[in-house]
């Protein structure tokens, strides 16, 4: 470590970002005392969230071509909350070498930053493990998402990834990239479809079977206020912390029927089944009528609803069937989508929200031990 003592420094006296207490302890715990050591070690910090390092450019390339992108919170970007814009009023106390200081001023300036904004970007980086943090998390996601998608074939230990994993895959890595803006739109994931290099194109059947699961991957999902716009969940929360919208709530929670698109009523009966499902251990169905009344409000015609009931049985988990001469659409939990899952509430769960924003699997835990019923699971009379 660099030395603390006889080097020339001058204060930094920055306004202190609301995590400077944490990062103060931090220390504290690390090294008996704050003191020197804080300046010292945000100088550090600041190297490493300036300068890119090999492993961090072959942890991307191994997540691109895996079709995942990091979690943006730990990539290096400066933090776009309220609280990191007010400063906090609260000055940050340390002594650091004036030619840090002045390059971390030179990269505000640079970037159209404030200077707090890239203190807190700084200070936010070394609380999350710093550069080795950073790479570690990035492996992670790339090992358990190999290890989910690669798989041995019965007569031959080479692991092998399916023609549907192969397309969502190309999909996610052409529709995120390093130049893109940070989102994109329905029409332009229809456009990836239509230029995808595997048997597909852009259609309905296409845009249904990838959609979700691509999201997933990418850990995008709608805009709050856009249903045709798709962004990283993480900014998602703070749009929709700053319209004061429910983003965990589906559309046709807060929305009337009128105003939703098609993807909307058709996801919206989807979670208003896995809801029911949910109570019924883990097995559901709902006739056309009763979706038509209690899931709809008695708004759409009889036709439209079997329509959305058609196109809501393209996904993982659910069916449609006839019984006693009327249709009804079935669903079995453990096999929804984890979109789905993301939109049922704590009350509809019993999971805390962070459980359920990042789907841990505890779902198929508690179905497991929950005898299944003998009838086809809460069919509506």
């Amino acid at each position: 470590m660099v030395s603390v003592t006889a080097r020339e420094t001058v204060p930094l006296n920055w306004s202190a970002p609301p995590e400077w207490d944490r990062y103060l302890a931090a220390i504290e715990r690390e090294y008996g005392a704050s003191g020197t050591y804080a300046g010292v070690l945000l100088e550090q910090a600041w190297r490493e969230y300036r300068d890119r390092h090999a492993a961090e450019d072959l942890a991307d390339e191994l997540l691109a071509a895996l079709g995942r992108r990091a979690a943006a919170a730990r990539e290096k970007n400066v933090p776009e909350t309220r609280e990191s814009v007010s400063g906090g009023g609260r000055r940050a106390t340390v002594r650091i070498a004036p030619t840090v200081k002045d390059a971390m001023s030179a990269y505000a300036a640079e970037t159209g930053a404030a200077k707090h904004e890239i203190l807190r970007a700084v200070v936010c980086w070394y609380l999350g493990g710093g550069r080795i943090g950073h790479v570690t998390e990035k492996l992670e996601t790339a090992v358990s998402d190999a290890s989910e998608r690669l798989t041995a074939t019965p007569d031959s230990e080479t692991p092998t990834v399916s023609a549907t994993e192969k397309k969502r895959a190309w999909l996610a890595s052409h529709l995120v990239t390093d130049d893109s803006s940070g989102g994109f739109t329905r029409e332009q994931f229809g456009d990836a479809l239509a230029a995808m290099p595997f048997d597909g194109g852009n259609t309905e059947h296409m845009r249904t079977a990838h959609l979700d699961a691509v999201l997933d991957r990418l850990r995008y999902t709608a805009h709050p206020n856009n249903a045709d716009l798709f962004v990283p969940c993480e900014q998602a929360e703070r749009f929709a912390d700053d319209l004061g919208v429910d983003l965990d709530a589906p559309a046709i929670d807060r929305t009337p029927f009128s105003d939703l698109n098609t993807d909307e009523r058709v996801h919206g009966l989807r979670v208003a089944l896995a809801r029911r499902a949910h109570e019924h251990g883990g097995k559901a169905a709902l006739r056309t009528a009763a979706i038509r009344a209690d899931v709809f409000d008695g708004t759409p015609a009889a036709s439209t609803v079997r329509d959305l009931m058609e196109r809501a049985a393209r996904a993982d988990g659910y069916t449609t069937d006839t019984r006693d001469g009327s249709k009804r659409l079935r669903c079995d939990f453990a096999a929804v989508s984890d979109t789905v899952r993301r939109s049922l509430t704590d009350d509809d769960t019993g999971e805390t929200s962070d459980a359920t924003r990042q789907v841990t699997g505890e779902f198929d835990r508690l179905l497991s031990a929950t005898p299944e019923r003998a009838t086809d699971g809460g069919e509506d009379q």
